[in-house]
């Protein structure tokens, strides 16, 4: 298709999409799969404490969207960087990340809470990407980044499990088996978020 091949070579398209692709869908692997086990895991929460932190977790993420719903045409109004608004918004999701290697204590659990508070600011991005193109590829553009979005989360839930499990089978316990993992996605998303500031791709429409 040439719409999706036009999207799909286009430099600003892949500076955004690479968020999604990496960013968005390793928390999408954490929302759904991974943040459980490693309450339970890491910080040795019971089901029922695991499940009452995802609530929350689930909950503060609602409202976050509500809140960024009503914020970001403001902040827009006010001229502040769209762009500088994702970076900072996905270095707080990274370094909430970050901050879970380093810490057992009985509050960590609310790390996870700051996680959700930022995550959000990736409708942004999404909400970049349809602008970029012309209202005839919008829908393309949007269904091309929601598709990087689900391969970054299938390819980041099954590659939790493996390198989890590699690691214990080769005599890690299971706690620094988890913390080696997320500290491994931790460095990729780095890697994308250094690669989106570096970019200097910016919307051709």
């Amino acid at each position: 298709d040439g719409g999706y091949r036009f999207i799909f070579s286009n430099r600003y398209f892949w500076r955004m999409g690479v968020l999604g692709l990496v960013v968005h869908g390793i928390f999408f692997a954490l929302q759904t799969l991974w943040a459980g086990p490693w309450l339970m895991t890491m910080l040795g929460k019971t089901q029922q404490q695991t499940g009452e932190i995802l609530f929350m977790l689930n909950l503060v993420l609602m409202l976050s969207y509500l809140a960024l719903g009503w914020a970001a045409p403001r902040l827009r109004a006010r001229g502040i960087n769209t762009h500088r608004v994702i970076g900072v918004g996905v270095a707080c999701m990274i370094l909430a990340q970050a901050a879970m290697l380093f810490t057992r204590s009985e509050h960590a659990w609310m790390l996870w809470l700051l996680l959700a508070l930022f995550v959000p600011v990736t409708t942004l991005v999404q909400s970049q990407v349809a602008l970029t193109f012309p209202a005839s590829l919008a829908g393309r553009a949007n269904s091309a980044y929601n598709l990087q979005i689900f391969v970054g989360a299938f390819v980041a839930q099954w590659g939790f499990g493996v390198v989890v499990y590699m690691l214990k089978s080769w005599g890690a316990n299971p706690v620094d088996a988890f913390r080696a993992t997320l500290a491994a996605a931790v460095a990729v998303q780095v890697a994308a978020y250094i690669y989106f500031v570096a970019s200097r791709a910016q919307p051709s429409h």
